[in-house]
Formats: structure tokens, sequence, C-alpha cells
């Protein structure tokens, strides 16, 4: 008895309608509309990790030259030397202001250095003697 109430509801019925195909590709359209973002986000924070990673010995291998030899800091500019190429990377250099007399203005000259790579900033602080 249950089997033919069944079929007697489902007898004229052939299909979906219109409304129902609607629905269904509009639900469908959201869910991998989410996917493909979440896939996008992700490949975008991949390919920033992977130059950062490329980016971060440059800077850091021309601080330690810089520091290793503080009179580089005048060029402006300065080659990283044994990478591929040797890119170069822009140096900025302002002079640091006297905090609560820490320095002696007659023998140190307090620098803030900026090394500039591919769009990344490496920033830090050196003394440098006068008389370079």
């Amino acid at each position: 008895m249950t089997r033919s109430l069944l079929f007697s509801i489902f007898r004229g019925r052939r299909g979906f309608t219109f409304f129902e195909v609607m629905v269904s590709l509009l639900i469908g359209t959201v869910v991998i509309g989410g996917v493909m973002g979440a896939l996008s986000a992700s490949l975008q924070y991949t390919k920033r990790l992977q130059e950062k990673a490329l980016v971060q010995p440059v800077l850091e291998a021309v601080a330690q030259d810089i520091i290793a030899n503080p009179q580089s800091v005048e060029m402006g500019a300065v080659a990283a030397r044994g990478f591929p190429g040797e890119p170069s990377v822009e140096i900025s250099v302002t002079e640091a202001e006297e905090d609560g007399g820490l320095l002696n203005r007659q023998t140190d000259n307090l620098r803030r250095i900026q090394l500039r790579f591919r769009g990344e900033i490496l920033e830090f602080s050196l003394i440098v003697p006068p008389e370079l």
C-alpha cells in the first residue's frame, strides 16, 4: 500500500522543474566560487613566501657586508656578491638622533640604514666612525 501511494504522488512528474535546476546551478556556482577563491589565496600566499625566501638572504648578506665594511653605506647601492647576477640593493642612510645622551657625538655617528630589494626592506642601525 505504501508503494502504490508513493507511485501515485510522483506518477505525473518527470524530471526537474526549471526553478529546481536554476537553484541547484546557483548553489553549485557559489560553492565552486568559494573553493576557487580559497585556492587562489593559497597560491598567492605560496608565491609570496617563495619570493620572500629569495629576497631575504640577499638583504641579510648585504647587511653583513655593510657591518663588516661601514664605509660602503655612502655608495647608495651595493651589489650582492655571491648571488646569481649580483643583484643591486638600494641603500638609504639617515643620521639617527641622539636619545638621552647615549652617544658621544665627537667620536661616534649613529646611522639608520635601510636596504631595499624587490619591494622588501631591511632596516638596522650602525655606528660609523667619523674618520670614514
